[in-house]
C-alpha cells in the first residue's frame, strides 16, 4: 500500500470525494491481499504408455463381451416358448375353442396349416391340416421333444419342430 494513498484515505482529506475514492481503493487492495494466490495453469496429464501386450488383452476382452452379447440375443428360444404368448389373428386349429391356450399355429406351406399342441397328458404333439381335413399328426413326451424335437410327414409335406426355434415346413415332393 502506498503511503500517498493511506494519507489521501486517513489524512485530511482533499475533499470528501477523494478521501471516499482512496478508501474504496485500499479496500480492494485489502481485498486482493487476501485472496488466495491464483491456481497455475493445468497442463495436460502425461500420457499413460500402455504395453501392447495390455492393449491386445483389452481389445480381446471387448471382443469377448460383444460375441456374448450377441450370442446371448441371437440363441434361438426353446420351441414350447410359442406357447407363453397368445397369437390373435392366426389360422385356427379345426374344431378347436376359441383361446385354447394349449394349441398353437406354427406355420403355412401352400394348403397345409400346421399347429403345435400339449395333450392334456402332457406330450407335444405337432399336426397339419390342408383345407380342413387331418394329414396327421406326430407326438412325443415333452422330455423326449426337449432333446430332439418332432418330425411330422405326410404325402407332401415335412415338419420338423423343436427343441429349439420355430417349426421347420418344407414341401417333400422336392
Amino acid at each position: 500500500m502506498s503511503d500517498e494513498l493511506r494519507r489521501r484515505a486517513y489524512g485530511p482529506p482533499l475533499s470528501e470525494a477523494d478521501a471516499a475514492q482512496a478508501q474504496h481503493e485500499l479496500r480492494l487492495l485489502a481485498d486482493r491481499d487476501r485472496m488466495p494466490d491464483p491456481l497455475p495453469p493445468a497442463s495436460a496429464p502425461a500420457a499413460a504408455s500402455v504395453p501392447l501386450r495390455g492393449k491386445l488383452l483389452l481389445a480381446a476382452a471387448c471382443l469377448g463381451a460383444a460375441a456374448l452379447a450377441t450370442g446371448t440375443v441371437l440363441a434361438p428360444a426353446p420351441s414350447l416358448a410359442v406357447f407363453a404368448a397368445e397369437q390373435p389373428g392366426v389360422p385356427q386349429w379345426p374344431g378347436a375353442p376359441a383361446g385354447d391356450d394349449d394349441i398353437r399355429w406354427l406355420g403355412t406351406l401352400g394348403p397345409w396349416e400346421v399347429f403345435g399342441l400339449i395333450t392334456t397328458g402332457g406330450n407335444v404333439c405337432v399336426t397339419a391340416f390342408a383345407n380342413g381335413a387331418s394329414g396327421g399328426g406326430s407326438c412325443t413326451s415333452q422330455q423326449s421333444f426337449g432333446r430332439q424335437g418332432l418330425v411330422l410327414h405326410t404325402g407332401t409335406l415335412q415338419v420338423r419342430w423343436g427343441p429349439v426355434g420355430g417349426a421347420q415346413l418344407d414341401d417333400s415332393r422336392r
